[in-house]
This record gives C-alpha cells, sequence and structure tokens, in this order.
C-alpha cells in the first residue's frame, strides 16, 4: 500500500494484515501483536489507501463524505495518516529523507 502526503510516500510494512468485517476493519501488526478497529469514515479512508487512492483523492473523497472543506478534511486526514504512523500501520518508505 503506497500513498503520497506531498513528496512524502507512506506504505504498509508486511507485518500488517486487515480484514473488513460488518462494522470495522480490524488491522493487525503481527510483529508487535498489536490490533486496531478501524470505524466509519476512518475504515472508509483505510480502504481506499489499501486501494491506492492518491492523497488528492483521499482529501477529496474525504471533503466530499463529511462535507468539509478541504482544509478541514486535510486536518482529518492528516491526522489519521499520522495516528497510523504513531502505531506502526504506516511508515515513510525506505530510502525517504525528510
Amino acid at each position: 500500500m503506497k500513498n503520497a502526503v506531498g513528496e512524502l510516500i507512506l506504505i504498509s510494512p508486511k507485518t500488517i494484515q486487515w480484514v473488513q468485517d460488518s462494522e470495522e476493519v480490524l488491522v493487525v501488526n503481527e510483529q508487535c501483536n498489536e490490533s486496531h478497529s478501524l470505524r466509519g469514515v476512518e475504515a472508509a479512508v483505510w480502504n481506499c489507501l489499501v486501494l491506492g487512492y492518491s492523497y488528492a483523492d483521499l482529501l477529496e473523497l474525504l471533503a466530499n463524505l463529511l462535507d468539509l472543506p478541504k482544509s478541514e478534511a486535510a486536518t482529518n486526514l492528516n491526522g489519521w495518516l499520522e495516528k497510523w504512523q504513531r502505531v506502526s500501520l504506516l511508515q515513510k518508505q525506505e530510502g525517504f529523507d525528510d
């Protein structure tokens, strides 16, 4: 899974597995044995990220889903992407320098 945030490329580590349930997306990091339950719009964003949506596409989708200006949608989207990096569901692509 890859997604561009500006020029930053985020990928899902090989230890990440996920399953879509009727009410949630359950994402498991097999390396540290942690699971995360994603629901609602957050789950929809994860699913679109898995499908390869670009940052711009995710932003457009989120703005439409939540009926928000793109600046507010970006705040939500960036928050989820940062959280997913913090809990190791996403990581910077190897070789990327800030």
